[in-house]
């Protein structure tokens, strides 16, 4: 398993005014592509939380509740959290470049409500133009491009 408190405490621990000049600008994109992939593990042991039901074994009533609960989040961002893990499966160039640290977790939050019921047939192309653009585009024009997609989808 995965020593995580020596990477919290390496982390914790660099000394930030000790690093070269010429090294910042590739450490903060390192640091960066690091927290996405890290954001993109913890929404992958979100979902096993929630499809295996193992908030039950906490006695929480939902995994909303078991979110809430133990990591203290509000509601709301338990919720999302939920969301965005149920919405990858059917994302997955965007699932794969939010886990290799590609894209942010905005990126994916402007991606999630591309994913209806009605748009499954053609959602596959169009997610992988997104996940691409992803990569160029912040997230707020992202979204942008996600709404004009959904709105020509439901025209359809």
């Amino acid at each position: 398993m995965i020593e995580f408190d020596e990477w919290r405490t390496a982390v914790a621990d660099v000394d930030v005014g000790a690093v070269d000049d010429a090294d910042v600008g590739g450490l903060l994109l390192d640091l960066y592509r690091f927290g996405n992939a890290v954001d993109a593990c913890w929404l992958r042991f979100v979902a096993r939380l929630d499809d295996s039901e193992l908030w039950r074994a906490d006695g929480a009533p939902s995994a909303v509740a078991w979110l809430r609960g133990q990591l203290r989040l509000t509601g709301a961002a338990a919720s999302e959290a939920l969301s965005i893990s149920r919405a990858l499966p059917v994302l997955p160039a965007c699932a794969e470049a939010f886990r290799l640290g590609r894209i942010s977790l905005a990126h994916v939050r402007a991606v999630v409500p591309a994913v209806a019921p009605s748009r499954m047939r053609s959602i596959g192309t169009a997610e992988a133009i997104f996940a691409r653009s992803a990569t160029w585009l912040d997230a707020r024009q992202l979204g942008r491009a996600v709404r004009t997609w959904m709105q020509l989808a439901d025209e359809n």
